[in-house]
């Protein structure tokens, strides 16, 4: 985290980019034209950079420490019910597959009544994180909206007081923090779908058997092949 730049709160919901910087007194919003983000998917990666650059521009916005909160209207979850490592494993990859996106981000919440697991569109994210970090942002945390407590679930925009308490709580956030550092794929390319799960929990018990598998029949064909050249 660089002292120098502002701390900042960026606010995404499906529909528009709310923006906080500390000690300034509004916060300012920026709305997703519907051919540039539709239904949580960046349909136009290089408008939508040009945008939000005319936007930073014209609010005079400098390099900014970042925390990205997501509302609850652009992630997806499910809560998980007790269950062995296996059952559990299936659980989040049966949910994990059910996502239309190619790459999808996750984080598993705990709570004292159970387990929750948290997805949202990478790719949706990071393109409009990587338009600020061009011009020089940092990006501290990107967070769900559980961070904002038990009345996350309701909270479609954060006002200045909201978000000045909030920035406060920084030191809170690393336990409901995605993964992030990575760049957006160019839109030229065609990833398959891939998934990022983290603190799920993983069983590796089925591998362990395919390859063992795999290397018993490969210790057959050696043997046949060795008997057929006497």
């Amino acid at each position: 985290m660089d002292k120098n730049k502002a701390h900042a709160i960026l606010f995404l919901d499906r529909s528009r980019l709310d923006v906080y910087i500390d000690q300034q007194p509004a916060v300012l919003s920026f709305p997703f034209a519907e051919n540039v983000i539709s239904s949580l998917e960046v349909i136009n990666p290089q408008e939508l950079e040009n945008q939000l650059n005319a936007f930073i521009a014209q609010n005079n916005i400098p390099p900014l420490n970042i925390n990205l909160i997501l509302s609850v209207n652009v992630v997806f979850e499910k809560d998980l019910p007790e269950g062995s490592a296996e059952q559990q494993a299936e659980r989040v990859q049966t949910f994990l597959d059910s996502l239309p996106f190619e790459e999808i981000e996750t984080k598993l919440l705990t709570f004292p009544q159970g387990a929750r697991i948290v997805a949202v569109n990478k790719k949706l994210f990071q393109s409009i994180l990587f338009v600020f970090e061009k011009l020089g942002s940092t990006t501290s945390n990107i967070l769900p909206y559980e961070v904002l407590g038990q009345e996350g679930a309701t909270v479609n925009f954060l006002d200045a007081t909201a978000c000045s308490m909030l920035l406060k709580k920084n030191d809170s956030f690393a336990s409901y923090a995605f993964p992030h550092g990575a760049k957006p794929v160019p839109s030229s390319q065609q990833p398959s779908k891939k998934v990022t799960i983290t603190n799920a929990p993983v069983n590796k018990t089925r591998l362990y058997i395919m390859v063992g598998v795999f290397a018993f029949l490969i210790l057959i064909m050696v043997v046949l092949l060795l008997r057929g050249g006497k």
